[in-house]
């Protein structure tokens, strides 16, 4: 691994460190609300996220795209301030029981999937796009995050992307 990868890789270990000891209380998804493309004709369901906001009983976490310096799409973690629009919320007050990293390119994550007592979260740092020809194209990149809370939808999107 590179250094930078390394550097990418310790950030989100950091983070799953921290939640697996923790009472995850709410995830905040900060949503785009007017995406550049129909949601409707998209053939799964799924939250078109800014970044994720994740509380626990210790400290607030915000998840936000990023791409590396070489070009590769992944996550990033920082500390959160506690927000108060928790109009897009899921509420838990669960322990995780596990989280896990899936690669993309250049082993850098580009999905996590997070699962608690009762609920499982999939990110995804990925875009939706219109094409030229009326369609939407489905990137893997630094734009967004997808979120799902069921795993058929994140195996549809993954079928479409060809990471299956």
């Amino acid at each position: 691994m590179t250094l930078n990868q390394t550097n990418y890789r310790d950030n989100l270990q950091n983070f799953i460190e921290k939640i697996k000891t923790s009472i995850v209380a709410r995830i905040i998804f900060h949503i785009d609300k007017n995406p550049t493309f129909d949601k409707k004709s998209i053939p799964f369901d799924f939250n078109y996220c800014y970044s994720i906001t994740v509380i626990t009983n210790e400290e607030s976490f915000e998840i936000i795209p990023s791409m590396t310096e070489g070009g590769f799409e992944t996550f990033w973690v920082r500390p959160a301030e506690l927000s108060k629009d928790t109009s897009n919320c899921l509420e838990l007050n669960s322990r995780v029981k596990g989280v896990y990293l899936y690669d993309g390119y250049d082993k850098y994550a580009f999905k996590i999937k997070i699962e608690f007592e009762s609920n499982l979260i999939f990110l995804y740092s990925s875009d939706l796009y219109n094409n030229a020809n009326g369609g939407i194209d489905y990137k893997i990149n630094d734009e967004m995050i997808l979120t799902f809370s069921n795993e058929n939808e994140a195996d549809k999107f993954e079928s479409i992307i060809n990471f299956t």
